[in-house]
Order: C-alpha cells, then sequence, then structure tokens
C-alpha cells in the first residue's frame, strides 16, 4: 500500500515537473527506489531536485520494507513446507541412534523432543544444553523432577 502511494505521488510531481510520458515517470520512480539509478532520466528543474532530496531516501526505505516483507512470506512458506516433510517421513533406525542422546538403546520423550526441535531449527543444541543445565541446578533433591523439596533446600536460587 505504502509503496503504490509513493509511486503514485512521484508519477504525478515527476511527470508534471519535468513533462515526461507516465510509463518514464513510473519507470524512474522504480529504478530510483530499488536504488538501480541508471541515470538515462534525471530531474531538471530545481523544485523537482529539492522533492527528490525527501522522496528518495524514503521511498529506498519503504522499498527495503515492501521487499523484506515479501522475503519473508517465502520465507515463511518453504520453510513450512521442509516442517511438513520432516514431520511426515517415516522413522529409521538411524533416526533413533540420532535421537538417543544419552545411548541407552532407548529414545525418551525429551531426547524425542529435543532432536525434532533442532531438526527443525527451531532451537540450537546449545539452547537445549542451558535449558537442561538449568533444570538439573533447581533439580536440589536429584529425583529428576522439580518439586516442592527443591524449592525447600534453595529458596533463593536465581535463573
Amino acid at each position: 500500500m505504502r509503496f503504490r502511494l509513493i509511486n503514485t505521488l512521484n508519477v504525478l510531481t515527476y511527470r508534471r515537473d519535468t513533462h515526461y510520458h507516465w510509463k518514464q515517470s513510473i519507470y524512474w520512480t522504480v529504478v530510483t527506489a530499488c536504488t538501480i539509478g541508471y541515470g538515462d532520466l534525471a530531474p531538471k528543474e530545481t523544485s523537482v531536485r529539492l522533492a527528490c532530496v525527501f522522496f528518495i531516501p524514503f521511498a529506498v526505505v519503504v522499498t527495503g520494507a515492501y521487499v523484506s516483507r515479501v522475503a519473508g512470506v517465502y520465507v515463511a512458506r518453504r520453510n513450512l513446507q521442509a516442517e511438513k516433510r520432516y514431520l511426515s517421513r517415516s522413522l529409521t533406525l538411524s533416526n533413533l541412534v540420532a535421537m538417543d542422546s544419552d545411548k541407552d538403546g532407548k529414545v525418551s520423550i525429551e531426547e524425542f523432543l529435543s532432536f525434532t526441535l533442532v531438526a527443525l531449527q527451531k532451537v540450537e543444541k546449545d539452547e537445549i544444553n542451558q535449558i537442561i543445565a538449568l533444570f538439573h541446578k533447581l533439580d536440589l533433591s536429584g529425583n529428576g523432577y522439580l518439586n516442592k523439596n527443591d524449592m525447600i533446600l534453595a529458596p533463593k536460587i536465581n535463573l
């Protein structure tokens, strides 16, 4: 919406002040806003040059935001497709071996969750390790659970 507004305003202003055809005005607007700037068309009047001092930086920022938004939609769609492919694939023995981080021959829900989150690039392995380390720091009773006994043993643990 902003890009169309900028383009329309510029075409009207640039065309009126330079007497270019409207197609040339659109061409100049797009080339300038995309920071290509071939130099084949340029404003000659002082008033248009002054207006361009304000228009061009604004147009470049809006164009960059627009391109960024389009790219973000594209990347999000690609990630969603990759995620669907990953989640619909069948489980293999090599997957089980890779998931079994404690090498006990079984995959717990924690191992499965950690492996899947890292594989889907939702988190980094280091982040998982930091969360596990925090859990062990808080589990003062060492029973593998957080409960009120852990709170009683150390009421002033800082996260």
